[in-house]
């Protein structure tokens, strides 16, 4: 995993000006959750997700949609191994995810035509084919802006940032961006900066300068304009409420997960962060994006898959679906891991796949989605789906679906130019019911 974004401290007028511990830089996302929500009260939203992404597309034929008949040219170094899921083969790679195939839902056949890094990226993570003229927002933009959050908790995190390519909140604006961790969760020194007060400083300080900050604000009382002011410190007020919430800062507090757990999981930046995602959603959040990288495997391609990226997605898949089970949460949270499309299935000179849209995998667990079913199959060499051919626009459509959100509602662009949650897609019958 890349390294985490530096970001410069705040001097102490910048601290003051911003609010306590540096941690209000929240109100946009917070306004956006509370405000800007599409819910109804009488009946609560019950949906929340976690998307794994990884990031610079994994081999579908050496992960979920291996070919052991196919030429050796094909088929690669590894495995089949039979899962949880009868007549459901996965590679040796993941034993653990093999055990808990019985809990997910399975796709084979998405297909797309965008064979480069950045605009596949834009499409997958967001549903819709990218636009130089239109950035369409991330699902969990798009999920802040739907669905309300609690007061003293962030509605949308991302572990430990939001993947590079993203294009954010986009058209729906930085309100609705998403709150990055920026620190590797599986550090000992593991410390969120917006969240943890800084060395020295106290509760007791904090209450201090907010109420300085609530004097010098009583100025503006009366005034034109009044309302709006108003409103933002409302929620700039929710975000102080967020710095000194003891249940923030237990939910990101790792610490207090036992070691046995800690190590099921996979003492690893991904194993963590799902172990982060699961403890984040249980404490109140909605959405939680556990980004990892290094798969855009040219060279040395199953080298670098035994020995560095699968194996942390094998613990730390395989722990959150068992985990979000064991707790009751599963039912209740979508996660969905996926990449920006497939690898070809041809190795080159170099041991490696290279660049391959026209068929990916995609995993979806939890909610009212099917457990236990794979939904799709592509031919013996792994080129293109044999049969049930999905767009990443249709898997977008069922992900909103199962969510509780329409995803052919409309919004408004700044421009005002009407534009659906999902442009094209529709959602997939068999999947959703």
């Amino acid at each position: 995993m890349s390294a985490c974004r530096e970001y410069r401290r705040l001097n102490r007028r910048e601290f003051l000006t911003v609010g306590a511990a540096g941690a209000l830089t929240l109100p946009g996302m917070l306004r956006a959750a509370s405000g800007n929500a599409r819910s109804d009260k009488s009946k609560p939203a019950e949906m929340n997700a976690i998307l794994l992404w990884l990031g610079g597309a994994p081999a579908h034929l050496d992960m979920f949609d291996l070919k052991p008949d196919a030429p050796a040219e094909v088929r690669g170094e590894f495995n089949p191994i039979a899962s949880s899921l009868p007549g459901c083969q996965v590679s040796e790679l993941l034993p653990h995810v093999a055990r808990q195939m019985h809990r997910t839902t399975l796709i084979r056949s998405i297909t797309h035509n965008i064979g480069s890094h950045a605009p596949g990226s834009l499409y997958l993570l967001s549903g819709n084919k990218p636009l130089p003229s239109l950035k369409y927002p991330t699902y969990g933009s798009v999920m802040t802006k739907e669905k309300q959050g609690i007061q003293d908790m962030p509605p949308f995190v991302a572990v430990p940032f939001e993947p590079p390519e993203s294009s954010g909140a986009g058209y729906l604006g930085v309100a609705y961006n998403s709150f990055s961790v920026n620190a590797d969760p599986s550090s000992a020194k593991f410390n969120v900066r917006a969240i943890s007060l800084p060395d020295g400083t106290s509760i007791e300080r904090v209450n201090r300068r907010n109420g300085l900050l609530d004097r010098l604000d009583q100025t503006f009382d009366g005034q034109p304009g009044d309302e709006t002011i108003s409103g933002l410190d409302r929620f700039q007020q929710q975000a102080y409420d967020i710095v000194r919430s003891p249940r923030a800062r237990r939910a990101f507090d790792l610490s207090q997960e036992p070691s046995r757990l800690r190590d099921q999981y996979g003492r690893t930046p991904f194993g963590q962060g799902c172990l982060l995602a699961r403890r984040l959603i249980e404490a109140g959040c909605r959405f939680v994006t556990v980004n990892t990288t290094g798969w855009d495997t040219h060279g040395q391609n199953f080298t670098r898959l035994k020995d560095n990226l699968v194996p942390p997605v094998d613990l730390g898949l395989a722990a959150l679906l068992e985990d979000l089970d064991t707790r009751g949460l599963l039912d209740t949270t979508i996660v969905y891991l996926v990449g920006e499309f497939g690898r070809t299935p041809k190795i080159n000179k170099n041991a490696g796949r290279d660049h391959w849209p026209y068929s990916m995998f995609g995993l979806l667990a939890g909610g009212r989605l099917p457990r236990g079913k794979v939904f799709g199959e592509t031919d013996g060499g792994g080129e293109r789906p044999r049969d049930k051919p999905v767009s990443p626009d249709d898997v977008a459509a069922t992900f909103y679906t199962a969510l509780g959100i329409d995803p052919h509602r409309e919004y408004q662009t700044p421009t005002g130019r009407p534009i659906r949650i999902v442009a094209d897609g529709n959602p997939i019958a068999e999947l959703i019911g």
